[in-house]
């Protein structure tokens, strides 16, 4: 038993470990094939777990996705009892990483595993589903939504880095409008004289429909702006593709309203964090 990093050698092997596995615990960065197809060894290091030549474990993260330092964890996996020497190699190949962070499924093992390697729990975040029969909204007549478009693509930009404190490209945007995995009618902007909120509707790795992203500008919160874009989101999804779905925290002060209007838990996910 041994850890290496990656190489172009055993990719193949790595990417059909990841498909083996993706589903045992988080696999929100692991969700689209082409994602695994184009995997990039530069910006992913990667440690495996090797047994016997055979890869018996994974442990991959992602350069392009840091917060203070904290770095995104792709995949966190092993078959046989490796956690510790994949965390081990991990730690020495990123010396310049203050810690990990990732989620975990609540009901799975892994939770445990990773609470015996020194992760700890920094929040809750909850998969929920809508059930209601409830479909329509009515928007006042001085409202319209708008699909973004090159016209407006600084406003979302603006509401967007406002709402989540977070900066997103242009080219990202555009990325996000031609994905496949869009619904129609499903990046819209809400404007009332100016724009105050945007939401974006996607399905899942699964094919289910998901409100993705929802946020109002700051400076109009507590205008009610939120709930009309819930409601556009659930009109929307339950109208053409079934019923609405979507992630939220336990510290996210929208968990209440998404419950009122209908939103019930289905599955609960630690967010959890290892820090050097």
């Amino acid at each position: 038993m041994y850890t290496i990093l990656l190489t172009e050698q055993y990719l193949e092997g790595f990417l059909n470990y990841c498909r083996k596995y993706r589903y045992e615990h988080d696999n929100s960065y692991l969700y689209e094939e082409e994602d695994l197809d184009f995997f990039d060894i530069n910006s992913n290091p990667t440690v495996l777990l090797i047994i016997n030549n055979e890869i018996r474990g994974v442990f991959s993260v992602m350069n392009t996705n840091i917060e203070n330092g904290i770095i995104r964890v792709r995949i966190f996996h092993s078959v046989d009892k490796g956690y510790k020497l994949l965390l081990s190699h991990m730690n020495n190949h990123l010396k310049s990483c203050k810690g990990y962070r990732l989620f975990v499924p609540e009901e799975t093992k892994a939770s445990h595993i990773f609470s015996v390697l020194g992760f700890e729990i920094q929040s809750k975040t909850y998969r929920m589903i809508y059930n209601s029969n409830t479909t329509n909204y009515d928007l006042p007549v001085d409202m319209s939504f708008e699909h973004l478009s090159e016209d407006n693509l600084e406003s979302w930009i603006a509401i967007y880095e406002s709402a989540f404190r977070k900066s997103i490209t242009r080219s990202q945007l555009i990325n996000d409008l031609n994905s496949p995995y869009v619904i129609p009618n499903g990046m819209m902007l809400l404007k009332h004289q100016e724009y105050v909120g945007i939401i974006v509707l996607s399905f899942d790795d699964n094919g289910v429909p998901e409100i993705e992203t929802l946020a109002v500008d700051p400076k109009f919160h507590n205008q009610g702006y939120g709930h009309l874009l819930l409601k556009y989101g659930i009109h929307t999804i339950k109208t053409g593709y079934g019923k609405p779905t979507l992630s939220v925290s336990n510290q996210n002060n929208a968990f209440s309203l998404y419950r009122k209007v209908g939103f019930e838990i289905q599955k609960t996910l630690w967010y959890m964090m290892y820090k050097f």
